[in-house]
């Protein structure tokens, strides 16, 4: 299969599942009784404290295809279900987001922390209707995976940095795991410059402004549970937006539903005409100034409790 492939495209796959199936048997372990192969779903940090290092994880196939790991350090205790992700202690203003799994640490100090690896999507199945169990509605790993993504970096990262693996609905509050890999979460994340919830976490974007991020489960996204305005009575439905991922934007500011939403924080009337609205979403989760009175706030962004949900018992934890 690889005999069309040209000299950009062997670099490309060499470490996918495309290409070292095809060439990880001529790496004989000096054992004799199997090969050595790189764990394609291990992601190294980028800062690795001195008890652990990138060698002290080998993992060996036999002929037989069982898979061992060996441990040069007694220091690794996680389960192989889990990523680890190196961060610094906490300060002010200094996070890199240019990186996966780690942020810079100017001391050399450093946090583990585990985020669980995915292998159940059942969840969708019973969840989401057939024509959304698809990667358009639900954000999946690439298969040319690059360990560079912009989005998930910063979402592990500034996790790690507060100490987190789980986060909660601002909605109905369940609890939702966050794992390493895309779908991210069952449900979506998005930022918001101002805090719905005191478990939404604060982060920093690229400009070193202040944001919010906040998560929304996919029962409420999907309407399995009911999410209705509380001044209008119309039902909120985020079917539009994708599972797994993250927002840059407030995703309840985006979709304004009456007069209610879109009044000014400080006159209370409307900053500008609900039918003629012709704001992008990014704009709406951005200060803007109000027609009648002149005051520069975010008018758009309402707190997340005038939504009242009736949540939907579940068996099962998401």
């Amino acid at each position: 299969r690889a005999k069309n492939w040209s000299e950009k495209q062997r670099k490309q796959n060499l470490w996918t599942k495309k290409g070292y199936d095809l060439i990880y048997k001529f790496c004989t372990c000096r054992c004799t009784r199997g090969t050595l192969r790189k764990d394609l779903n291990h992601v190294i940090p980028d800062a690795l404290p001195t008890s652990l290092s990138v060698s002290s994880m080998v993992t060996i196939t036999s002929d037989k295809g069982t898979k061992k790991k060996r441990k040069k350090s007694a220091s690794l205790s996680e389960k192989s279900s889990h990523t680890i992700v190196s961060i610094p202690p906490p300060r002010t203003r200094s996070r890199s987001y240019k990186n996966s799994d780690s942020i810079s640490s100017d001391n050399g100090t450093s946090y583990m922390q585990p985020f669980a690896h995915r292998t159940d999507y059942s969840i969708f199945d019973q969840l989401l209707p057939r024509s959304m169990v698809n990667s358009y509605h639900i954000k999946m790993e690439d298969d040319g995976y690059a360990a560079g993504d912009d989005t998930r970096s910063f979402v592990l990262s500034s996790l790690a940095y507060h100490h987190k693996s789980h986060v909660s609905c601002v909605l109905c509050d369940c609890e939702l795991e966050v794992y390493d890999r895309y779908p991210l979460l069952n449900g979506t994340f998005y930022l918001s410059p101002i805090q719905p919830k005191a478990t939404s976490l604060e982060v920093e974007s690229k400009d070193d402004s202040i944001l919010f991020m906040s998560a929304v489960c996919v029962m409420c996204l999907v309407g399995v549970n009911h999410v209705q305005c509380s001044f209008c009575r119309k039902v909120w439905n985020g079917r539009c937006h994708q599972v797994g991922t993250m927002y840059s934007y407030d995703l309840f500011a985006a979709t304004p539903c009456c007069s209610t939403s879109i009044e000014c924080n400080n006159c209370k009337l409307p900053v500008v005409e609900l039918t003629k609205l012709s704001l992008s979403f990014t704009q709406l989760s951005s200060q803007y100034d109000c027609s009648a009175c002149g005051t520069h706030d975010y008018h758009f962004i309402k707190p997340i409790n005038r939504f009242q949900v009736f949540k939907k018992p579940l068996e099962y934890s998401l």
